[in-house]
């Protein structure tokens, strides 16, 4: 079908302003446990009839999507070619499959009025796609696909030049993401914010006792450098010899065999007895988790090879709508998410001197200062992040950018 053919089929077919807007979701995979905000933000939009063109379709049954529909295809092209024969063939093998997949694509998604990339690099891998089609194309950023990816291969700087000229719009989660975005050559009309939220109404509040002389602190996210998971150990260590009634618990599945060594790194230090490792939570089980815990603790940073939030980690506004206060740094977005002062204290990143004298500062805390930061956490989240909020901004968007399309197209 040719993309004329398409733009002629799609303006006969689009509906008013007020019907579904027909979108393409495109995901690496759908989804990682870890990726449970994309789930949420799609699940709460509302008039929109979903595709999701994806590789790998894992996640479904822990994460059923209302009414979409699924495209699944042999896994995509990742950021490097092989090296040895055998990984030189699986890249051909690959690439054979994916030529052949995507006449059936174009075919299952003929009908879509705009794409939406999660990542660049998907956007890159589904290029193809728009122009086939003549859709428009929505890229969201995130995290390493900032600075990490761009900077691994120079290849990437020329790709994000070439998406900067034929996507519609690109989404960031904040404004530091927004601003990195237009330093790297995006025009500024077509990067917008929107922010990733959760539902407060299905987030219970917890009442929390706090006595001064025992804190029981709590971070989870994935093991990897960003995510300061040895900053948070270090400081802990530091604070300990003042606040000796105190516990860290850190929630996390390995990667690249960074759990072991902040293992070892404990052992090192003889905190073993106050800290405790556990592989995961359950997301159904991710909020009355939290209730067990006076202060969520996550010191993101940049990685030595330049990854970072991007935004910041939607798991702190999971965090504050239990009314658990934060410990955090002023990484990228963080500084919007968590307000220092108020639903949490932040130190600058990396230095674990000014994060343990703030663990310290919760450890010596009484209840009725603690009340005012759980009060104020739940208060922020309700006000700036509710993801209700965040899926008719969305929907807007998908509106707008199918609508100018449908208007260029005539």
């Amino acid at each position: 079908m040719t993309g004329r053919t398409h733009r002629a089929l799609r303006a006969a077919s689009a509906g008013s302003d007020t019907g579904p807007v027909r979108v393409g979701e495109l995901l690496h995979c759908y989804l990682a446990p870890t990726e449970n905000w994309c789930y949420r933000l799609l699940d709460a939009l509302s008039g929109v009839q979903l595709t999701v063109v994806t590789a790998n379709l894992s996640g479904e049954e822990r994460f059923p999507l209302r009414d979409a529909r699924f495209v699944v295809g042999p896994l995509a092209r990742r950021f490097a070619l092989g090296t040895t024969a055998a990984e030189g063939l699986l890249v051909t093998v690959r690439r054979a499959l994916l030529l052949a997949w995507r006449p059936w694509v174009i075919w299952r998604c003929r009908k879509l009025q705009l794409l939406h990339a999660h990542f660049s690099f998907m956007a890159w891998d589904y290029l193809w796609l728009a122009r086939a089609l003549s859709l428009p194309l929505v890229v969201s950023f995130y995290g390493f696909d900032y600075e990490w990816l761009p900077g691994s291969d120079p290849k990437w700087v020329r790709r994000y030049g070439t998406l900067f000229r034929e996507a519609s719009m690109f989404l960031t989660e904040g404004e530091f993401g927004r601003s990195r975005l237009i330093e790297m050559g995006c025009p500024p009309s077509k990067v917008r914010v929107l922010h990733l939220g959760v539902d407060p109404g299905s987030i219970p509040l917890f009442k929390r006792e706090k006595r001064p002389g025992r804190l029981r602190l709590l971070q989870m996210a994935s093991f990897t450098e960003k995510k300061g998971y040895d900053v948070t150990v270090e400081a802990f260590a530091r604070a300990l010899a003042r606040c000796p009634e105190m516990t860290l618990t850190l929630v996390g599945r390995d990667q690249d065999g960074l759990r072991g060594r902040i293992q070892a790194r404990i052992a090192e230090l003889g905190v073993g007895g106050r800290v405790e490792m556990v592989d995961g939570v359950p997301f159904e089980e991710l909020h009355r988790f939290f209730a067990d815990f006076d202060v969520f603790i996550h010191p993101s940073r940049y990685s030595a090879s330049r990854d970072c939030e991007g935004g910041a980690p939607v798991v702190l506004l999971d965090a504050q709508a239990t009314g658990l206060p934060v410990i955090s740094t002023t990484h990228c977005d963080i500084p919007d998410e968590v307000v220092h002062g108020e639903s949490g204290l932040l130190a600058p990143e990396g230095d674990v001197a000014a994060l343990a004298a703030f663990v310290e500062r919760f450890y010596l805390m009484d209840d009725a200062e603690y009340q005012r930061f759980s009060r104020a956490a739940r208060r922020h989240v309700e006000k700036e992040y509710d993801l209700s909020c965040s899926a008719a901004q969305l929907r807007e968007i998908y509106r707008e950018v199918a609508r100018s399309s449908e208007g260029a197209d005539h």
